[in-house]
């Protein structure tokens, strides 16, 4: 699991260090405790117990704000529509 969430993180570096205003990542079930941990810069050793949950469809969103750069798990598991 440990190299798994390594692969993801060093993923997440790569789509971060792009300048974008907006991205959409695509994930499965699996990956997703470890998208937003990497997002949320929580170092993997802490995750050892920790698992998010999403449905098929599900949104999650994830926000970094523009003055203090602070980074806010903002909706886990959103219906797309309601």
């Amino acid at each position: 699991m440990h190299g798994f969430a390594t692969r993801i993180y060093e993923a997440m570096d790569e789509i971060l260090d792009k300048p974008c205003e907006h991205q959409v990542i695509s994930t499965h079930g699996g990956a997703l405790t470890f998208v937003a941990a990497a997002f949320l810069r929580l170092p993997i050793d802490a995750l050892q117990h920790m698992r998010l949950r999403a449905e098929p469809g599900g949104i999650t969103v994830l926000r970094e704000d523009d003055y203090f750069h602070n980074r806010t798990l903002v909706e886990l598991n959103s219906a797309l529509l309601q």
